[in-house]
């Protein structure tokens, strides 16, 4: 029986306890209010935001409106009465070119012309301002017996919009435009004050998502924009092809609600409404209550420093650091609470076993909970391409850096890429295959062979898949197979986490040319929506986490034997990263599960040792049996291990390598304690009891190494 604790030592560990126990409450208090900071900081910013895209949005819809109010009221004044309308019509168009068409249209007989129905209108980019006529496609003069819908009736048009005095109408399909297009309208009079006509001005859909994605929301947040009839215009999520398909869908979105669920991350969010005043269509915001910690956390990650805070000391990993805070905090306490009791029996030491034991494995446990698939800090000198606003700013400021520099401007080529299939070759080796496009506007060179190069590639097989001209633009898709050379990091390995990257320059790199997402051949570049991914990807022992692109500025002390560049030089280079989570099952059944099974097997070792004769009659203990069975185990083992490290081909220590490690430790442990105990060597430690001591230690003492491995690893 043990007795007669120490009564200095439980002061000590009281001490210690109560002053890491007050240490977490001041922690834990400053963290609450943190997060409480952030979540009143997040709700406010993403309520800005959304008031904020309205009202500009509203403002860029109105000054189109206001192009057709001005024409309109031109039109009806007494100097106009008759006037030339077309050449009206074209001044207006070269002053004003944020619509897609402009136009006026009469009625039947009212035009103060021979023709029955005149309507002329001016298209966009047309080339010398040619007038066209939209009654020569159909005739918009249909009797408004029709139905009142434009989506199954478009031609009715003009009498719904005749039955008001100033409106947006509903999206419809335009035939003289051949695309949906938005319309408003604004009545034309006579001398007479009686409404003769209507000017009308169209937006399409690509200028409503061009206008609203050059807001930054940050990344997978989005935004939906629907109708006051409850028809969506635009969501930040679904493509121009997909909106104009569910435009008979009606939207519903409840607007009182504040708090929502991210479709994209499973987070929750901050959702606001906000109504366009210009329309009365409603703007929908989904902004996940974690993106102004996120906005912190790269900010300090860019400026290389982290929180100063005086009373916020866990800051090196803050996950891990927390839990074993708590795993020290729940190891002393447990043990001033036994330190307390005056007599104990073998039961009871078993029991205390069990707790530790239970208490590391809890800490082993939360922290590959924690850690798994967590989200890495954005790498120093790079910027993640998510949005259209952050493309822009990047072509700005690389942009304003060339001409500081003297350098040529910068060519922006859009560039995107559609993975079909990623296979591991080894450790080092990935074979990557898919399409791989790019669209050059009018003007730029366009006749390369093969387009693109992949420097990290060990070969490359590529040829040209399509090529079409359409709207002034050339554009040219490539199908590709490579096999890239890349350095994977599989330290934490079960738990890795790997990023997939294909670095992308343009085939005449002596040009200033950067290539730069192709916005327009993607719903969406919010990463978790796996932009340029196949539908049905299969990677074995793999999970896609997310895509995206991502420009780095890389230096190189080489002009590569170009006269026109310079040594040393910022280049900014387009990298199209797959990020991907390995699945945990597999390492498990395969390295984790016989591990522990070996570990059980050597505890049952362990038990039989024995000095007592008729236990060892009994239990067979003897220590050249010992010896032989920890030698069969640690060739199990062993091999294992081998395997392990000949498939990653890790140049460190990973992290499943501590607890082959551990094992060869406790093998060799439990090798010298049979030993020992055979030559009856007299150490307390292993004659206490008949042996008690190794027994009891046994686990605690493998769990409390695995967790102390496991902080050890997640912590650099």
């Amino acid at each position: 029986m043990l007795n007669n604790k120490p009564r200095l030592l439980l002061l000590g560990l009281s001490f210690i306890t109560a002053a890491l126990i007050l240490f977490a409450v001041v922690q834990a208090i400053y963290v609450f209010n943190k997060y409480q900071h952030n979540q009143q900081q997040s709700k406010l910013w993403a309520e800005q935001q959304t008031q904020f895209l309205a009202a500009d949005l509203s403002n860029k819809i109105q000054a189109i409106a206001v192009v057709a109010d001005e024409l309109a009221a031109l039109l009806s004044t007494a100097v106009c009465s008759p006037c030339n309308i077309e050449e009206n019509l074209r001044a207006t168009y070269l002053q004003h070119t944020e619509f897609v068409a402009l136009g006026v249209a009469f009625d039947a007989e009212a035009s103060a012309t021979h023709f029955r129905l005149y309507a002329p209108f001016i298209r966009q980019h047309s080339k010398g301002a040619r007038i066209e006529r939209l009654d020569s496609y159909y005739d918009y003069f249909v009797s408004n017996k029709q139905p009142q819908d434009l989506l199954h009736n478009p031609e009715a048009w003009y009498h719904i919009a005749k039955t008001h005095e100033r409106q947006w109408l509903t999206p419809f399909y335009e035939a003289a435009l051949d695309q949906h297009i938005i319309r408003y309208t604004a009545p034309v009079y006579n001398a007479q004050q009686q409404k003769i006509g209507l000017v009308f001005v169209d937006i399409n859909f690509e200028w409503l998502h061009d206008q609203i994605e050059k807001y930054d929301i940050k990344d997978n947040n989005y935004l939906n924009l629907i109708t006051a009839q409850g028809s969506e215009l635009y969501h930040s999520l679904s493509g121009i092809a997909q909106t104009t398909q569910q435009l008979s869908q009606i939207t519903s979105v409840n607007t009182a609600a504040n708090n929502t669920v991210n479709l994209l991350t499973g987070e929750d969010a901050w959702q606001h409404s906000v109504t366009i005043s210009a329309t009365q269509w409603q703007l929908t915001s989904v902004i996940s209550k974690t993106t102004i910690a996120e906005m912190v956390e790269e900010s300090t990650a860019s400026n290389g420093n982290r929180d100063t805070g005086i009373l916020h000391k866990l800051t090196k990993n803050d996950r891990v650091d927390w839990v074993t805070l708590l795993v020290i905090i729940g190891i002393l306490f447990y043990s001033c609470m036994r330190l307390r009791r005056k007599r104990t029996s073998r039961l009871q030491l078993w029991i205390d076993t069990g707790i530790y034991t239970v208490i590391f494995f809890s800490g082993v446990i939360s922290i590959w909970v924690l850690e798994y698939g967590a989200i890495n800090p954005p790498k120093s000198q790079s910027v993640v391409l998510a949005n259209k606003a952050i493309i822009e700013k990047f072509e700005r400021e690389n942009a304003l850096r060339s001409l500081n520099a003297y350098d040529d401007a910068p060519i922006y080529v859009p560039v995107g890429l559609f993975i079909q299939s990623i296979e591991f070759l080894s450790a080092s080796n990935v074979n990557i295959t898919g399409y791989i496009w790019h669209r050059y506007q009018e003007g730029q060179d366009s006749n390369y062979e093969i387009g693109t190069v992949f420097p990290e590639a060990i070969t490359t097989n590529i040829k040209l898949a399509y090529e079409q001209e359409k709207n002034g633009e050339t554009l040219k898709g490539w199908y590709f197979e490579t096999t890239l050379r890349e350095n994977f990091s599989p330290d934490l390995f079960p738990l890795d986490r790997q990023s997939v990257w294909i670095r992308l320059w343009h085939e005449k790199i002596g040009d200033n040319i950067v290539l730069v997402p192709d916005l327009k051949s993607y719903n969406s570049l919010n990463t978790r929506s796996l932009p340029g991914i196949e539908r049905d990807f299969v990677l074995s022992g793999w999970s896609l986490f997310r895509s995206y692109f991502e420009m780095r500025e890389n230096q190189y002390n080489t002009r590569l034997g170009i006269a026109s560049k310079t040594p040393g030089g910022v280049v900014p280079e387009l990298y199209f990263n797959i990020e991907i989570m390995r699945n945990f099952i597999n390492p498990f059944l395969a390295h984790l599960f016989p591990l522990f099974v070996v570990v059980l097997m050597l505890f049952a070792i362990v038990v039989t040792m024995s000095t007592d004769d008729e236990k060892k009659d009994f239990l067979g203990f003897n220590a050249a049996g010992v010896v032989a069975s920890c030698s069969a185990l640690f060739f199990v083992a062993l091999i294992s291990h081998v395997q392990m490290r000949n498939e990653l081909a890790a140049n460190s220590v990973v992290y499943l390598e501590y607890f082959y490690l551990i094992t060869y430790v406790i093998i060799l442990l439990i090798t010298a304690n049979a030993v020992l105990l055979s030559l009856k060597v007299q150490l307390s430690f292993i004659q206490f009891h008949d042996n008690l001591l190794p027994k009891l230690f046994y686990w605690p003492a493998i769990s409390g190494a695995l967790f102390m491995c496991t902080v050890w690893a997640f912590r650099h």
